[in-house]
């Protein structure tokens, strides 16, 4: 989103406003309706996520770690060692593709045995 964004010459709140308005007018179009429209962006959710991220912490359920792979930038989508060729490039039909390498947060899965 802040790439799309700053592509777009916006900021990323106000481009995830404008999509915001977008899917509201879809699901008004399509006649759907939902309880509650929320935004990662809204204090309330922002005090929920922290609320639960803090447990999971102080219980030793979440680690720190490098992620390392390759991205199309613009569609915002990983590809994996399946989407290259023999040679090890990817098809030119990708467009941009860019190697990433980030620290990311993951939840540490219980170990279970096959049964």
């Amino acid at each position: 989103m802040q790439q799309a964004a700053l592509s777009a010459g916006k900021s990323p709140q106000s481009w995830c406003d404008e999509m915001a308005a977008i899917w509201k007018e879809v699901a008004r179009k399509l006649n759907l309706a939902n309880d509650d429209f929320v935004r990662t962006s809204e204090p309330r959710h922002k005090r929920v996520v922290q609320a639960i991220l803090s447990r999971l912490h102080a219980a030793g359920q979440l680690y720190k770690s490098h992620t390392k792979g390759f991205t199309r930038p613009k569609e915002e989508t990983f590809l994996t060692d399946k989407d290259r060729r023999p040679d090890g490039s990817f098809d030119p039909g990708y467009g941009e593709v860019v190697e990433l390498v980030e620290d990311n947060y993951w939840f540490k899965l219980k170990a279970t045995s096959p049964g």
